[in-house]
């Protein structure tokens, strides 16, 4: 990974800052991480469509503890009543050995039981729609799938974005129905392990699916359901997500207030011309440092708005077979990885999503601390002001508050379209010192290189005020941390 901040034009320069490296984020192994709330995508393996071996070395050090991965139907079953789960087998084994939970997503049909699927995965062609004879060979198939897999895999997900019509044929998206189908797997999953977490929503666009999960839970779903997965892709990852949260929330209080929030998948290009461009404005613009931006903008989000689990799709490219959905017409690969799908060695992304994982562990909660950011240094005699012409797009960045082994732990950036390039500004951090531990070693952390600065200028306003600044420390459209060099 490029660090070279003067040539970098996404990187801020820290001698302009007066700021001087002391360290760099501590790294771990994936199993020496007790626990986080991070996740990687693992899924279209039914499909081939990338080559999980030489993911398995990465995932041990990214320190991601979930993976989602997909049952396959159709490549479990190819003789009716006959299964093989060597290559599901290989997948589990192979994540768990590692120190990474697979959860396992029931999904798509298979073409021994349908005969009009674009092709032969069948994604996207729901059982309950051809007959008594094909519900039934899906219930022997989950069971089959649970039985096997029940001392591995206790978490079972209920298809894949039911709510759009690539992943619900061959008749229209029905939430009714949905309900339905997961009341039917789900009793399914139950005969085999009682005690199963059962996940369902699985929603395309997350909170935009709000009226299609009333309805689905008005339908009964919420009762079968522990957890509520929804698929946020946005070209700005923080766009509506404090309403989306408080919006499925609330729905869940409604009908199950014991549900839980997963975002399931959630991704964004690294280079321009594969499949989901559309999730970026200036297209042109999309590279591996854009990528990064938009990973760690989205997983700090999720943990500043106290999501359980989040999600980063996917693992690596997608580009070694061709990509279809249900409708049969080929689409391009999927260039959203971690890691390259040439050579499966780590974008900048991987190494951010590293730093993330490794700063947001079991040692980090959420706190609510008041911080604030400060364009104008108003509050101190300060003798090297902020800047006074705001260079960016939005004149309020986004703040977010933790204590990391006792200490206070402030994240700020400004919520830009990460496609763009923006100088980094001068501004003041005013943070609140009361926690249960005071910050007398502060540095600032750069979550897009893992390098840690000191910060020289730590100044404690007298009076009324009674709060800390930190000054001369530059906003990026990335978050950046200011704690105490004692909670790394």
């Amino acid at each position: 990974m490029s660090t070279d901040t003067p040539t970098n034009p996404h990187y801020f320069d820290p001698t302009q800052f007066g700021l001087t490296e002391v360290g760099s984020v501590p790294h771990r192994d994936t199993k020496d991480i007790k626990s986080n709330k991070f996740g990687v995508g693992f899924e279209t393996l039914d499909r081939d469509m990338f080559y999980p071996e030489p993911c398995y070395p990465q995932l041990a050090k990214l320190g991601a503890r979930w993976a989602r991965i997909q049952s396959g139907w159709s490549k479990c079953e190819k003789e009716k009543g006959v299964y093989d789960f060597a290559w599901l087998d290989a997948i589990v084994d192979g994540l768990l050995a590692v120190g990474v939970q697979p959860w396992m997503s029931l999904c798509f049909g298979n073409t021994l039981y349908m005969d009009d699927p674009a092709f032969p995965s069948a994604v996207g062609y729901v059982p309950m729609y051809y007959g008594d004879q094909v519900i039934a060979a899906w219930d022997r198939y989950v069971q089959a799938v649970v039985e096997h897999f029940k001392d591995r895999v206790t978490d079972y997900e209920v298809w894949n974005e039911p709510n759009i019509g690539n992943f619900w044929q061959p008749k229209g998206v029905n939430p009714e129905d949905y309900a339905k189908f997961v009341t039917m797997t789900a009793t399914s999953v139950r005969k085999k392990l009682p005690g199963a977490t059962m996940i369902g929503g699985c929603v395309a666009w997350g909170g935009y699916a709000t009226p299609f999960l009333k309805k689905a839970f008005a339908a009964g779903m919420a009762e079968q359901l522990d957890v509520l997965t929804y698929h946020p892709y946005r070209d700005t990852p923080e766009l509506a997500a404090d309403v989306e949260i408080k919006a499925l929330r609330s729905l869940c209080d409604q009908y199950k207030p014991a549900l839980r929030l997963w975002q399931g998948e959630v991704g964004t290009p690294s280079i321009h011309g594969g499949h989901h461009d559309f999730l970026c404005e200036n297209t042109s613009d999309i590279t591996e440092t854009t990528q990064a931006k938009w990973a760690i903008r989205r997983l700090v989000m999720d943990q500043r708005n106290g999501v359980e689990m989040s999600s980063y799709f996917h693992c690596a490219d997608l580009d070694k077979a061709t990509y279809y959905q249900s409708f049969g017409k080929p689409l391009k690969p999927v260039m959203m990885g971690l890691l390259n799908g040439a050579d499966y060695s780590p974008k900048e992304s991987y190494h951010a999503m590293r730093n993330v994982c490794n700063l947001f562990d079991e040692d980090t909660k959420l706190a609510h601390l008041f911080h604030v950011v400060h364009y104008n240094g108003q509050f101190t005699d300060h003798k090297k002001p902020c800047d006074s012409k705001f260079a960016m797009d939005y004149a309020v960045a986004i703040t977010g508050s933790f204590e990391r082994k006792g200490y206070p732990l402030y994240t700020y950036w400004v919520p830009n379209l990460p496609v763009k390039t923006y100088d980094a500004m001068r501004i003041e951090l005013m943070v609140d010192p009361t926690s249960q531990k005071s910050i007398d070693e502060p540095v600032l952390i750069d979550l897009l290189t893992g390098k840690v600065y000191e910060i020289t200028e730590f100044i404690e306003q007298g009076g009324w005020w009674g709060n800390h600044f930190a000054c001369n420390i530059p906003l990026t459209d990335y978050p950046l941390v200011v704690t105490d060099r004692k909670a790394l």
